[in-house]
């Protein structure tokens, strides 16, 4: 044997004496020798970090005896040899091969992972309407007290006025925002963000509304926008008409008069509220109680808190005919505004507070100021 195929037992110290003076002679006359032997050590390198004494499993002699015997037995009689000898598994390993030790007719099926899958399936689906729900409630709560907060308000100018808010029929506060302007400007009604709704989805607006000086200062189409936002997300009482004139809903305590709820959407069938994920509307009542509702008709009087008698977005036609609108609603109707019956000398500009900068006379369809 060449001593280039001896260099692998010289470096493992397997060679007898003789062997090993060979290779010694053949290193020391052949340098191309010795480079092979360096680069089989440089190979082998790895092989001293993983030296050391090593604990063989137990019984692994008898193990190995056992099986050569029963391969020699099933090469001889292939049919009548029973199967292999069980080899014990650690339990580091035991798991591992759990599946493929598992007789065919115990693995999961495809029935069995469309059942884990259908399990799974109904705890979503039990699960996230039960999270969602709550988050609706969250919110409403939340609704709820501001509108609470809109009715402390309401009640303290009651007791000073007797009345809701005054909305003038003419100028920038001609609309129902005015109601909440008045209260801000007269310090009974806190922060904006009690305008706002969080169940109003998408939020569009933020926690800083447009004031009544703002509104007052406007022109063109900042006025119509600063007058569709100054109101928040709900909708006020558009005051009422007692006979043939024009005010303020008065403040008797009624527990079936709305006199402020979630604003209204054009988009739903009867302008219900999309707020809340349009499954109701929270309405404020005259008494100081809130309510939520399921459609925009109070089940005790079958009004519609969005709509007048005649059915349009304007001011009652009577005292108990409780009409609610968006922040920019007029409380008149255009043909009214335009009808010879209202003097031009009552369409005054508003001031103050929102009510008529000099008494009105009671002609016809005058403006009541109370």
């Amino acid at each position: 044997m060449k001593a280039r195929d001896r260099l692998l037992g010289y470096l493992l110290g397997a060679l007898d004496a003789g062997e090993h003076a060979e290779v010694e002679r053949a290193l020391a006359e052949s340098p191309e020798l010795r480079d092979a032997l360096d680069a089989l050590r440089i190979h082998l390198a790895p092989l001293d970090q993983a030296r050391g004494e090593h604990e063989p499993p137990s019984g692994l002699v008898e193990r190995t005896c056992e099986r050569v015997e029963w391969e020699e037995a099933r090469r001889a009689d292939p049919t009548g040899t029973p199967g292999p000898p069980e080899v014990p598994v650690a339990p580091a390993t035991r798991w591992a091969f759990a599946w493929d030790r598992l007789a065919p007719g115990r693995r999961a099926t495809l029935a069995d992972s469309l059942v884990g899958i259908g399990v799974c399936l109904a705890v979503a689906i039990l699960f996230f309407p039960a999270l969602l729900s709550s988050r609706e409630a969250a919110r409403r709560t939340i609704c709820e007290d501001h509108l609470r907060r809109l009715a402390t308000a309401l009640h303290l100018y009651a007791e000073q006025y007797g009345t809701a808010p005054y909305i003038p029929p003419i100028g920038n506060r001609a609309i129902a925002a005015n109601v909440p302007l008045t209260l801000r400007e007269l310090e009974l009604l806190g922060s904006s963000e009690d305008l706002l709704c969080p169940g109003a989805e998408p939020r569009h607006l933020d926690e800083d509304l447009p004031k009544a000086d703002d509104l007052d200062r406007a022109t063109g189409i900042l006025l119509g926008y600063l007058q569709r936002i100054a109101g928040g997300h709900y909708a006020y009482t558009l005051g009422v008409r007692d006979g043939e004139r024009y005010g303020p809903a008065s403040f008797e305590a009624r527990a079936w008069f709305a006199v402020a709820s979630d604003g209204p959407s054009p988009r739903l069938r009867g302008r219900m509220s999309d707020h809340h994920g349009g499954r109701g509307l929270n309405v404020l009542f005259e008494d100081g109680h809130i309510a939520f509702l399921r459609n925009c008709r109070l089940a005790a009087t079958g009004d519609d808190v969005f709509h007048s008698a005649a059915g349009f977005v304007e001011c009652g036609l009577s005292k108990h005919d409780s009409s609610l609108g968006p922040s920019h609603a007029h409380p008149l109707t255009a043909p009214l505004l335009q009808t010879s019956a209202l003097p031009a000398a009552n369409l005054l500009p508003v001031g103050g507070l929102g009510r008529p900068s000099r008494p009105i006379d009671s002609s016809p369809l005058g403006i009541d100021p109370r």
